[in-house]
């Protein structure tokens, strides 16, 4: 069965360069009517442990290479989200921990007050550690937290989840030391207006240089997770099982996901959140195993369907290839999702009647993803199969030969 490459995998990595240039957020639903955001907008969750949630910033050696001044160096904004015990003191974690982090960025604005369902700074509770490890990388032009309805969930079922912010494509801007984040080069090419051309210049940009920078930075931070399991002095150490790890990601975190999967030999497992392949894992495949979601297709526009589908079509031909040359995959794309259903973006407006209620993409999300790291990661027992068959909006394209 042949899956459509939707147009938001196409197009995506465009809107996010618009943002990047503009300081804007890229606009994934424009058919979406906004909403006042609550202050607790997320669903309660599921798992038997309470949440900690806990903010990060490691300094590496490597060279800042956004920024000419051979001084500065690479940082890394961290959230971890953790099975927590939770006293009376204890308070609900805010959605933006530090607002100056974004130097007042208006997309911001309408979040400051929500909080999440993890406790800050709760105290570890390890009387079922060591838990297996996860780690999350956003959408470009994006933050780390972004996919707080995923991350959290599944730290609630028993896993320790790290996401991390990739700095020159994200909106981070003042770092806890001090420092002030100001690109000077690698920008995004300049638009020309030609469709076609706008979208193969960026996607160029993307592979010769973002991607393997991301990439790089997922390496670094497993180092570093590696290092807190190792020191004892560190409260979440017990709760670290290094020996499984998983990824996970969204849109262009997710193809990051799938090429670190065969790349870093620490990767167990990995999914993609409708994210356009990436690298060169699309033309030799990974031999981990793979869940690949991607939202429906979408109404391609009269004056653009010839270039559109021509960019699709090399979209699914990269997907057909990974398909081919991997042993472990399952390939399921969700009716009536959009790209932002893989996001918290949808919590901040009404969706088109045709599309996913906000609760019910993230559900469905969430249900999936579990029962695959629980199969991959915990040797659970459960049939991914039927647990796709199981949901309606479920469309499985493939899955592995013997299961």
């Amino acid at each position: 069965m042949r899956r459509p490459a939707p147009v938001a995998a196409v197009l995506g990595a465009v809107l996010v360069a618009a943002c990047s240039r503009e300081g804007a957020a890229p606009d994934l639903a424009p058919d979406a009517v906004p909403v006042v955001v609550a202050e607790q907008p997320f669903a309660p969750l599921t798992g038997p442990h309470a949440v900690g949630a806990r903010d990060l910033f490691f300094l590496l050696e490597r060279p800042e290479p956004f920024t000419s001044d051979p001084e500065d160096r690479r940082r890394l904004l961290v959230r971890v989200w953790y099975p927590a015990e939770i006293s009376a003191t204890d308070e609900l974690a805010r959605y933006v921990p530090d607002p100056a982090e974004f130097d007042g960025a208006d997309s911001f604005a309408g979040v400051l007050h929500v909080r999440t369902r993890a406790y800050r700074d709760a105290r570890a509770d390890g009387s079922q550690a060591p838990y297996p490890v996860l780690v999350f990388h956003p959408g470009g032009g994006w933050t780390r937290l972004s996919d707080t309805f995923w991350t959290e969930q599944l730290a609630s079922h028993g896993y320790v989840v790290f996401a991390v912010d990739h700095q020159g494509f994200n909106q981070s801007v003042v770092f806890p030391d001090g420092h002030r984040f100001t690109p000077d080069q690698l920008g995004f090419p300049e638009e020309s207006g030609d469709l076609e051309s706008d979208a193969r210049a960026f996607w160029a940009q993307l592979d010769q240089h973002h991607f393997p920078l991301w990439l790089e930075d997922h390496a670094a931070l497993l180092d570093r997770i590696e290092m807190m399991a190792a020191d004892t002095a560190d409260d979440l150490a017990p709760l670290l099982d290094t020996s499984r790890i998983g990824l996970f990601g969204w849109s262009f975190g997710g193809a990051l996901a799938v090429q670190a999967s065969r790349d870093d030999p620490r990767v167990l497992a990995a999914i993609d959140g409708d994210g356009q392949l990436f690298g060169d894992v699309q033309r030799t495949g990974t031999p981990k195993p793979l869940l690949l979601l991607h939202s429906e297709p979408e109404p391609v526009p009269a004056e653009q369907r010839a270039v559109l589908e021509e960019l699709m079509a090399e979209v699914e031909a990269g997907f057909a290839s990974l398909r081919a040359n991997s042993p472990r995959v399952w390939d399921v794309t969700l009716r009536g999702a959009s790209h932002g259903s893989f996001s918290d973006l949808v919590l901040a407006a009404t969706p088109p009647a045709d599309r996913l209620s906000a609760a019910r993409g993230h559900q469905i999300i969430n249900t999936l993803s579990l029962a695959f790291f629980d199969r991959h990661l915990k040797e659970g027992s459960t049939n991914l199969s039927d647990v796709i068959a199981s949901i309606p909006e479920a469309i499985e394209v493939s899955r592995p030969e013997d299961e």
